[in-house]
């Protein structure tokens, strides 16, 4: 511990400040080891004089507005990331860039502006190293999230070019950002990517002239599926990880697919880590590479205003969850993954109030690999097998008439 740096410590103080407070949430008692170590870094913190919050840093996103990078200037802030920051940016008058256009640009945080602890959490997504079973959540050494990102942007576009021949390359080649730049600044990396013009999920369950159809929902969704088994014919796309209502955006020429998520290797907090998932935890909440999961759970918020993953949403009532399903909740637990635990609260849409039909339930349960038992209890189900198998589903309840309302 005491070759980690100050901002390391902090960092780590914010990440075990947050777990503490979910395990009393939980009423569980704190593992051991994760309590020495508490100790240990408030301890350590003391003794350098480090205990209050580090100062702001200068390069908070303000400090990029106006800056030009490359051929492009950027207007404003899109999104902020704990690691990184989403801007749009637009190119100069002299531009003979061939992939010049309105654009977005994606900057690394400086190591300083961090926000582990901030509002953003919620939804925000996360690294989180595995060592053997237990969770913990990490931070990334500089750059180092951008270049998992881009090199995963990269070893896609060498598929996809591979793939040029197919009559599906183009369909799949415009779901994916293809960066146009990739460069740094005062040592931060930053890479470019074109901006396509259209309204994010998130903005047309909002907005949307459709938002309140149970009918118009779920054929968003088909499209939604059906893009997505679509990339799944590049034997390169394995998954996108980190599906969320912000990262899906539909266009005029199809749907686009931002911010993928990763599993694999990343330096983190001075050492290499073999195994680093980088997602949103309330879509993602075992962990696992599951993107059928995450797109059901993203229907489920959009069609009952209920998201099964949100803590802060619990209902009252008791649990529904079956012995063996409510085992594997524990096990979780144990392993210091509090992000199942929204399950034990988990009810049947139409138990608070939500209009559906049993086929619905049905499909909305299979795709969190639940199914309803004769005894109304949950159980752990196999689930859809594919994407398609899942988009199946979501056509033949458009099919129903129960759905027009």
């Amino acid at each position: 511990m005491l070759e980690q740096t100050t901002e390391d410590l902090q960092a780590r103080k914010r990440v075990l400040d947050s777990s503490l407070m979910d395990f009393a949430v939980a009423g569980l008692p704190l593992p051991l080891e994760m309590e020495e170590e508490f100790v240990a870094v408030q301890n350590e913190l003391a003794r350098r004089g480090a205990s209050a919050p580090p100062v702001e840093s200068d390069r908070m996103w303000t400090f990029w507005l106006g800056k030009t990078l490359g051929s492009y200037t950027i207007d404003y802030l899109v999104e902020e990331g704990l690691y990184w920051y989403l801007f749009h940016a637009s190119p100069g008058a002299s531009s003979f860039d061939p992939g010049s256009g309105q654009a977005w640009i994606k900057i690394a945080k400086a190591d300083d502006c961090y926000r582990i602890d901030s509002g953003q959490v919620k939804f925000a997504t996360r690294l989180f190293a595995i060592d053997g079973d237990i969770v913990r959540e990490v931070r990334p050494e500089l750059n180092s999230f951008l270049h998992a990102e881009t090199t995963r942007l990269k070893s896609l576009v060498t598929s996809l070019d591979a793939m040029a021949d197919t009559d599906f390359a183009g369909e799949i080649a415009f779901s994916l950002p293809r960066l146009l730049e990739e460069d740094s600044f005062e040592r931060l990396d930053y890479y470019r990517t074109a901006c396509p013009s259209g309204d994010t999920l998130r903005e047309l369950l909002v907005y949307g002239a459709g938002r309140d159809s149970a009918f118009a929902i779920v054929s968003m969704f088909s499209q939604i599926a059906a893009a997505l088994d679509l990339l799944g014919r590049d034997p390169v796309f394995q998954y996108h990880g980190n599906l969320k209502p912000e990262n899906i955006v539909f266009t005029a020429s199809g749907v686009y697919f931002r911010e993928l998520g990763d599993f694999g290797s990343m330096r983190c907090g001075g050492a290499l880590e073999a195994e680093v998932r980088t997602t949103t935890p309330q879509y993602y909440p075992w962990l696992d590479v599951d993107d059928i999961g995450a797109l059901g759970i993203c229907l489920w918020d959009a069609l009952t205003d209920y998201h099964p993953f949100d803590d802060t949403r619990a209902v009252d009532g008791d649990c529904i969850l079956s012995a063996g399903l409510r085992a594997l909740v524990d096990l979780e637990l144990s392993l210091a993954n509090m992000f199942v635990l929204p399950l034990l609260s988990i009810k049947r849409p139409h138990q608070f109030g939500v209009r559906t039909t049993e086929k619905l339930e049905n499909v909305l349960f299979k795709s969190l690999k639940m199914s309803i038992g004769e005894d109304g209890l949950l159980y752990e189900d196999a689930g859809y097998e594919s994407m398609s198998a899942f988009n199946d589903d979501l056509l033949e309840l458009l099919n129903e008439p129960e759905m027009i309302f």
